[in-house]
């Protein structure tokens, strides 16, 4: 149900995509709709967010004192069935 193929990253090596067959990308969608009807999503929140982006979220932490980033490598490859349901 996913097409998988590998792009190169800037600093090297390759990333690995995972994009779902257009049949599953519809329903995602769908599913996707209906989830933003039910569930409030924070202010805080800019991933996938229209009109927000790193400019956006950085806007939160001009001259404050500590900065913190956060890299969770391989991150949705280590999400199980199990965790998802």
């Amino acid at each position: 149900m996913y097409q998988v193929f590998k792009i190169p990253k800037r600093s090297g090596g390759f990333r690995v995509i995972e994009a779902p067959n257009p049949c599953l990308k519809l329903r995602q969608q769908r599913e996707l709709y209906y989830l933003r009807q039910a569930y409030k999503i924070s202010p805080f929140a800019h991933a996938f967010q229209p009109y927000k982006n790193i400019v956006t979220m950085a806007g939160g932490h001009v001259k404050k004192e500590y900065v913190g980033c956060l890299d969770i490598s391989d991150f949705f490859p280590s999400i199980t069935y199990d965790h998802f349901r």
